[in-house]
């Protein structure tokens, strides 16, 4: 009975340190506003704004150090209907992050957590479509006049098993069913949907009091024709098509919408598309026109809107302009996603570029139709009009990666282990390690292994050079792309261990291992999009007995041992000296590991030395005590 309390009391004083990261819920009409960012909590990265790169570059253009941006298509869907439009997306309640895509025929849904279709709904055939959520639905539009046409609603909560068709709803008394353009104000709870886009066409507007049944209230607009509206928080702001005007709306007064500015684009195209930045001062516009510019407008003083800056990619056309921040995300047809910062008003700069259509770069309706960068997280959409949909993620990052092989000492004759450790800034796919074991000992290479590593369950390992007369060789190890592979490589840790043999009359100072390239082999980490290059430190191996404990204690189970300057130290460790202390386990490979305070004596691991531990491990106390 003394030795279950014993157990118990300790298992609880143990846990009693271990909390867990508190889950937040936030309403889904706080979700879906597009100048909500969900907070997550995330190692701290240095981050910069570095010179654009895209997607396709050369093998290892980039070493530690260096400061770098880069788009990474995480996964990329097909559209069973081979064609498409608009892009949105939704998270659910309990974090589930889901993508829309407009097919030619259907509106499409996609588990972003398993990269899995998740189920679609029949909308017409159309060239156009445009997608909105608000709360647990999904509304879409089109100007075609088959299955479901009208306002198409759509329920997500089933998700992630189905969703569910409710309704198409006539947009107006009159009978209307196509439409251009759709925009919700999720803060007010309201739909604005545009009519076709010829001349003449009006917004109505829409309460979403009840979701399932929207109800019609009024429309509005100028004459002369429009096209797109963005509104948030009753503020709407509206391309008027081939006016050509911007114009901005108070919408507090459904009935009675009041004009606050409008302002005349000169020499414009075709004015498409609106968006505001984050801070309300400016907004970008785009004309949908070969030759025209995507624009950035001051509108601090309505009776005075400044134009500040211009923007124009190698295609010359844009599409959609959308601004979360000061960073604007742009649908460029057949130059692709175009990232900008706007934090200079004067000065737009280009970050960075993923070409969905790299096929060629002229003025043709052709690639990326939407973009959809209101996410929780560094992701965003893009849908191309031939049937893709891409999930991007953005890097903008200091490179900082290290390999280091570990220090070593052992006796001629026997067998030695040199631990490869390394640090990872971004998750890493697979790595290439080259080492070189020519030295004064004459050692010879015996194998190598990631048993009990972070590397263990990686699907491919397999020499990529081996040169046994150089005494030189190359290493890769790749994580599998199945759905039970563990998570990419993040963090720091030993990635493998290589073991040598020293010949019986060995002597000598040290014998090196270096990580010499080989055949044009060096050091490489790879991501789902980069390869580079990290800082190598290479090992020695000395002659003598190895020593029991190394840098601090704590290493109570005898694993792998790293940098001093890295504690190695793990639950795995705990459990042991639990394990030993009260359950009659096996005691500490090295006793002075065991003995966390290093208060020696007669017995030198006891209560004093577990509590030692979980202070350091749990409450941010002090260190074990130095190896001596």
């Amino acid at each position: 009975m003394l030795s279950y309390l014993k157990r118990f009391c300790v298992t609880a004083f143990v846990l009693c340190f271990i909390t867990s990261s508190q889950i937040i819920a936030l309403p889904l009409e706080v979700l879906d506003d597009p100048d909500f960012i969900l907070p997550i909590d995330r190692d701290p990265i240095e981050t910069v704004r570095s010179t654009a790169f895209t997607s396709e570059s050369a093998a290892n253009p980039y070493k530690s150090g260096d400061s770098v941006n880069f788009i990474c298509a995480e996964m990329v869907f097909g559209s069973p209907t081979g064609g498409g439009s608009d892009c949105w997306g939704w998270v659910d309640s309990s974090g589930t992050e889901y993508a829309i895509y407009a097919g030619w025929n259907t509106i499409e849904f996609y588990n972003l957590a398993t990269g899995t279709f998740a189920g679609s709904v029949p909308a017409p055939a159309s060239t156009w479509h445009d997608i909105k959520t608000y709360q647990n639905y999904c509304y879409a539009v089109s100007e075609g006049n088959g299955t479901n046409a009208g306002l198409l609603i759509i329920d997500m909560k089933y998700l992630p098993d189905s969703v569910h068709f409710v309704d198409a709803i006539e947009i107006s008394p009159s009978g209307d069913r196509t439409s251009h353009n759709l925009n919700i104000d999720t803060a007010q709870g309201y739909a604005y949907v545009e009519g076709t886009s010829t001349a003449n066409q009006s917004i109505r507007i829409l309460s979403l009091a009840n979701p399932e049944a929207p109800t019609y209230i009024n429309s509005f607009g100028p004459g002369g024709g429009l096209h797109d509206v963005f509104c948030h928080n009753d503020t709407l702001y509206l391309a008027e098509g081939w006016n050509p005007s911007i114009s901005i709306w108070d919408m507090a007064n459904k009935n009675s919408p009041a004009l606050l500015t409008r302002w005349t684009i000169p020499n414009a195209g075709y004015v498409h598309n609106v968006w505001p930045t984050g801070d309300k001062r400016h907004v970008l516009t785009t004309e949908e026109t070969g030759g025209k510019t995507i624009k950035l407008w001051n509108i601090e003083d309505f009776n005075n809107i400044q134009l500040m800056d211009e923007y124009l990619a190698p295609s010359n056309l844009a599409h959609n302009a959308h601004c979360v921040g000061d960073t604007a995300y742009i649908s460029h047809y057949e130059s692709g996603v175009i990232v900008l910062d706007l934090s200079d008003p004067n000065n737009i700069v280009q970050i960075s570029q993923f070409d969905t259509y790299p096929a060629s770069e002229n003025s043709n309706f052709n690639g990326c139709w939407g973009v959809y960068p209101h996410t929780p997280n560094s992701r965003y959409y893009a849908s191309n009009l031939e049937g893709q949909l891409y999930i991007l993620d953005e890097f903008d990052v200091v490179l900082a990666d290290t390999v280091i092989a570990m220090d070593a000492q052992s006796l001629p004759g026997d067998q030695v282990r040199i631990d490869i450790w390394a640090k990872f800034t971004l998750p890493i796919n697979d790595f290439e390690i080259p080492f070189n074991w020519d030295g004064p000992y004459g050692i010879t290479y015996d194998s190598v292994s990631t048993v009990g590593l972070m590397t263990e369950y990686f699907e491919v390992q397999q020499f990529t050079a081996f040169d046994a007369w150089n005494k030189r060789a190359a290493y890769l190890v790749r994580a599998s792309n199945s759905d039970t592979s563990p998570p990419l490589l993040e963090g720091e840790g030993v990635i493998m261990s290589i073991y040598f043999t020293i010949p019986g009359g060995a002597s000598g100072a040290s014998h090196p291992i270096t990580f010499t390239p080989v055949n044009g082999k060096e050091s490489t980490f790879r991501t789902n999009c980069i390869d580079y290059t990290p800082d190598t430190l290479s090992g020695v191996i000395t002659l003598g007995n190895p020593p029991c404990c190394i840098g601090i204690r704590g290493n109570i189970d005898g694993s792998l041992e790293i940098p001093p300057s890295i504690t190695g130290i793990d639950i795995a460790d705990l459990v042991a000296l639990v394990a030993f202390m009260f359950q009659s386990g096996p005691g500490p490979v090295c006793a002075e590991e065991g003995d966390i305070d290093g208060s020696g004596g007669m017995t030198p691991i006891d209560i004093a030395d577990m509590v030692a531990l979980v202070a350091f491990m749990f409450q941010g106390g002090p260190e074990p005590a130095t190896c001596p």
